[in-house]
């Protein structure tokens, strides 16, 4: 069972729903922008092109608590991933309303905050 965990580092103003989709495009991490995919390459849509039937939901409360962890069931897009590896371009992160003013906040893989940055964890039995 592939679970993506992720680590709250800021609290939203209200419930929020953020979903998981999978990114079908190819990207460069340290090349992204809102508008291209790497330098040279343009994005099909502002944002990032990605599946727009989530792969997983969770609601972010305003109950929680920073560095709490959120998990999310990625095993349809790992089982796809693991079937055809090109297609792998990892996961978006996106908020049910993006027009509202609140801001859910995860710790980045980059991050210096001492905290658990992103992971995915298989787990398996032995039949």
């Amino acid at each position: 069972l592939p679970i993506l965990e992720l680590t709250i580092s800021t609290c939203p103003l209200v419930d929020t729903p953020v979903a998981v989709h999978a990114v079908t495009a190819p990207w460069s991490e340290s090349e992204a922008t809102w508008n291209e995919s790497s330098a040279t390459i343009s994005w099909a849509t502002g944002g990032g092109d990605f599946d727009v039937s989530a792969t997983a939901t969770q609601v972010v409360t305003t109950a929680c608590s920073v560095d709490q962890e959120m998990d999310f069931d990625v095993t349809a897009d790992a089982a796809a991933f693991h079937a055809a590896p090109s297609t792998n371009n990892g996961w978006l992160l996106k908020d049910d309303d993006e027009l509202d003013s609140t801001t859910n906040q995860f710790v980045a893989v980059d991050s210096s905050e001492g905290v658990v940055s992103p992971t995915l964890r298989i787990f398996h039995s032995v039949p």
